[in-house]
């Protein structure tokens, strides 16, 4: 929560600088086998799906983030009652600064929605980074088989 404007304009930059090396290859593959007379139709099929995979994806992404907020939210309130000492402690002195109980209050919902998004953020990017590995290593099982075994054709038949 506390990350500065230039901490994403340089990650954003990180991210731009790396779709080429997505996309690029990607187009390739889609294209390569693909005649010329029918080059046109399959790059609208080509963009389309990927417009909907890339919104059904954002979709899903923000879902997840959403109900996992929501988790982490129900779970970190369980601490904010004034049966805990050290909730109490923490309201003391929050009030004490903010100058009142009300506003000691909202200032520590406020801080715990934050904990609840930035761990429910955390939770989303370890998804992510577990379905990449995931499909990294899918992608492994479906290259084409190269049949080392198969009986060597004479050149020109």
């Amino acid at each position: 929560p506390q990350t500065d404007f230039d901490t994403f304009v340089h990650m954003r930059i990180a991210q731009m600088v790396g779709l080429p090396l997505l996309f690029i290859p990607v187009s390739i593959l889609a294209f390569q086998n693909i005649p010329k007379e029918m080059s046109n139709k399959s790059s609208a099929l080509f963009s389309m799906f990927r417009n909907i995979g890339g919104s059904v994806g954002i979709a899903l992404t923000i879902t997840y983030s959403a109900r996992h907020t929501q988790m982490h939210q129900a779970y970190l309130s369980e601490h904010l009652s004034l049966y805990d000492n050290v909730f109490r402690d923490t309201l003391a002195q929050t009030a004490k600064v903010v100058g009142n109980t009300e506003g000691a209050m909202q200032y520590l919902y406020g801080t715990l929605q934050q904990q609840a998004a930035l761990l429910a953020y955390v939770d989303t990017f370890e998804m992510m980074g577990t379905l990449m590995i995931v499909s990294g290593v899918a992608a492994l099982f479906l290259l084409p088989r190269n049949d080392l075994h198969a009986p060597l054709q004479p050149m020109g038949h």
